[in-house]
């Protein structure tokens, strides 16, 4: 949080010369007021309003799928929710960011209540469902009923009702400021996949896996009509704001319009390649619009049952659909974690919501002067964090790349790609030294010696091989494993080399003879990660298992078992001497260990999906992380406080840095990501009226270097 609204030059002379005058009158006057004082008391100087606290919004979007859209009745505003665990609220007149809501869990639905205050979503993780505030992000009230997960939610216009499907084959209405049950419906015997209400939650409608939908009356709870023609089950159900039309979508790749009152089948909507996901209906009952996994939602006439519009432009399978009150702006989430605004008559994008940075699949940490390279899409990019400078992107792959190393000197980088090849480059000029082509799948991870004379590739074809730097020869390889290779690592001498693998286990070779050394075993359900002490004298295995395991090198003993993740221990890290361990999880936390107590220094909480990388600076003073939500981030050690966001975007070419203060500094264009709002609103102020006071030249390395 960060205040502003300081008074400004101007304004403090005039208030040095009104304080002059007072003085005056009082010199002048002073038993007068002393007696006016007795009868009617002092007149205090009216007090001046605190400035506004403000917070940075930046306006980058989910890191995973969009798995929930929703429309305010306005059109104003769109919600989506994802399995990253995050709801986003979007204005859309301008596609700016406006709030974002951080759920425990990842999100299965979302839906936005008429007056565009409040939010209700649901989470197949559990058995609840949660009522937001979309101005402050708070969360106001929990529905716990369902024996099993919710797996869909929705409120009524009027905002009175809640209501929520679930596993456990049973939908529950409830009172949505108090809380309570109000009806549970409990005539289906299979799941219940999607649920819907009327504007004023009179009528319930429940779609369900045994292929059938049921009209209930939500002030009595009985049922009306049951809705059956579908051959597959039900995936998303809709209703007309009167409560006049039902709308069902299934797996059989239809949907169907249906009278609410008589039960009579209207429409048969037939024209998805695939299976239908989500459906919606205006709600004025004229436009009906479905979702399916052919990466296309189409918009029907109600009336007529005739295919309208094809919305093609998704970039995966659609997953969620809204429609607007006439059905003139169509909403659209998919699979590549960006949701669309489309125009419902003539087709058009109007707007895309995420999307706008790059995942970052790995990290490398390394180098005198220090070096920070991070993997995304076909490039990777080069942060020099002592300077605060960024080069141009690494580019010369010709496929996505899977993994990054930096030599222990920091001038030498490699990265590993799905193109086969690994690639050794120059970090000072980014200029290409070799290319390593010799695996038959793709290569999966890349470790260099110190020097960098030394390249490890791991691959998918169960092989690691070591390369000579210097001039692209191989030098040995590595078979032994059964299954992919998912970690190599190289000691700082080059001596030593640790594969892990799928099949459970990392072996430790000698890379001089290529003779296997010793193999570590136990790591059920397979090795996500090893690291190497830089003198060779202890491995680390991270796990599926949610766990990682240090071991001796020299004895194969099991030194420490470290547990404390939720999830895949999926990046590891060692300091040189072996006394530090940090582990990266897809819980989105990373955790800094104590390798010979084996306690926790601290815990690094604030990622919206995997950490896909983890390393510390050689004082142990920095710890840096890097996630599939697109950002990489920098940790004080002693206060477990984030200092630092690192953002790439345009494929490497742009850049960004943000801190939890509202600092910034970036590429040109950069900005285009920074937003900042009062706090606990959703109301902007310009970055105009703050740019002189927030974007500061130089932050990284300001950052970087500062003590605290």
């Amino acid at each position: 949080m960060l205040r502003v609204g300081v008074v400004g030059p101007h304004q403090a002379r005039r208030s040095a010369s009104s304080k002059n005058m007072r003085m005056t009158r009082i010199t002048s006057s002073a038993m007068r007021i002393i007696i006016l004082a007795a009868f009617v008391g002092c007149r205090q100087p009216t007090p001046t309003a605190p400035p506004p606290t403000l917070e940075m919004v930046l306006q980058i979007g989910h890191a995973s799928d969009v798995t929930g859209v929703a429309i305010s009745s306005d059109g104003r505003r769109a919600v989506t929710g994802s399995h990253d665990g995050t709801v986003i609220l979007w204005d859309c007149p301008t596609g700016e960011k406006l709030r974002t809501i951080y759920s425990a869990l990842p999100v299965d639905a979302v839906d936005i209540a008429s007056d565009g205050e409040h939010i209700v979503t649901a989470s197949m993780m559990d058995a609840t469902a949660i009522l937001w505030d979309v101005r402050t992000g708070d969360q106001l009230q929990t529905y716990s009923g369902h024996t099993l997960s919710v797996t869909d939610v929705a409120i009524s216009g009027d905002g009175r009702r809640v209501l929520t499907g679930s596993y456990d084959s049973t939908a529950i209405l409830w009172d949505t400021q108090t809380g309570e049950k109000i009806h549970a419906f409990t005539e289906h015997d299979k799941i219940i996949t999607s649920v819907a209400l009327s504007r004023d939650g009179g009528r319930v409608v429940t779609g369900s896996d045994d292929k059938t939908a049921i009209l209930w009356n939500g002030a009595t709870g009985e049922k009306l009509h049951t809705f059956a023609g579908h051959t597959d089950r039900i995936s998303g159900v809709a209703i007309s704001d009167d409560g006049r039309r039902v709308l069902t979508g299934s797996a059989d790749n239809t949907a169907v319009l249906f009278d609410a009152d008589t039960g009579e089948q209207l429409h048969l909507f037939a024209g998805h390649a695939d299976e239908i996901t989500q459906v919606a209906i205006s709600r004025d009952g004229k436009r009906v619009v479905t979702g399916s996994l052919d990466h296309s939602a189409i918009v029907w006439d109600a009336t007529t049952g005739e295919k309208l519009l094809a919305l093609d432009g998704n970039g995966d399978a659609v997953l969620s659909v809204a429609a607007s009150i006439d059905g003139h702006r169509i909403l659209t989430g998919s699979l590549d974690a960006v949701a669309a605004l489309w125009e419902g008559r003539s087709g058009e994008k109007l707007r895309t919501f995420g999307g706008q940075v790059d995942p970052v699949v790995s990290m490398a940490y390394g180098g005198a002067s220090p070096r920070l390279v991070t993997a995304l899409g076909h490039n990777a990019a080069l942060w020099d964090l002592r300077s605060g400078r960024v080069s141009s992107p690494i580019a010369g792959h010709t496929d996505l790349i899977t993994s990054v190393a930096i030599s222990g000197d920091g001038r030498r980088i490699a990265t590993g790609s799905e193109d086969k090849t690994a690639i050794l480059w120059d970090a000072a000029s980014g200029k290409r030294l070799q290319t390593f082509a010799g695996h038959s799948d793709g290569v999966t991870c890349v470790a260099l010696s110190a020097n960098g004379a030394r390249v490890v590739t791991g691959c998918r074809d169960k092989t690691a091989i070591l390369w000579d730097g210097n001039n692209e020869q191989r030098v040995r390889g590595f078979s032994g494993h059964s299954e992919a290779l998912t970690g190599v690592a190289i000691s700082a001498d080059g001596q030593l080399v640790l594969t892990g693998s799928r099949d459970e286990t990392a072996i430790l070779w000698d890379a001089a003879s290529g003779e296997k050394l010793r193999t570590f075993t136990g790591h059920k359900l397979g090795v996500t990660a090893v690291a190497l002490s830089a003198d060779g004298r202890r491995a680390l295995v991270g796990s599926m298992l949610a766990s990682a395991v240090l071991w001796d090198a020299r004895t194969g003993e099991e030194v420490r078992t470290f547990r404390g993740h939720l999830g895949v221990v999926s990046s590891v890290g060692i300091s040189g001497e072996g006394t530090r361990v940090l582990t990266g999880s897809n819980d989105c936390t990373a955790i800094l260990w104590d390798a010979i107590r084996g306690g926790q220094y601290d815990v690094f909480n604030g990622h919206t999906h995997d950490v896909t990388g983890v390393d510390m600076s050689s004082d142990w003073r920095r710890v840096i992380t890097s996630s599939s939500d697109g950002t990489t981030r920098i940790w004080d050690t002693t206060t477990g406080k984030e200092l630092a966001k690192l953002i790439s975007f345009d494929d490497g070419k742009g850049w960004l840095v943000a801190t939890p203060d509202g600092h910034f500094d970036g590429s040109p264009g950069a900005d285009r990501f920074v937003r900042y709002h009062i706090a606990g609103t959703i109301d902007r102020v310009p970055l105009e009226r703050l740019r002189n006071d927030f974007e500061q030249p130089g932050l990284l390395a300001k950052v970087w270097m500062s003590k605290n």
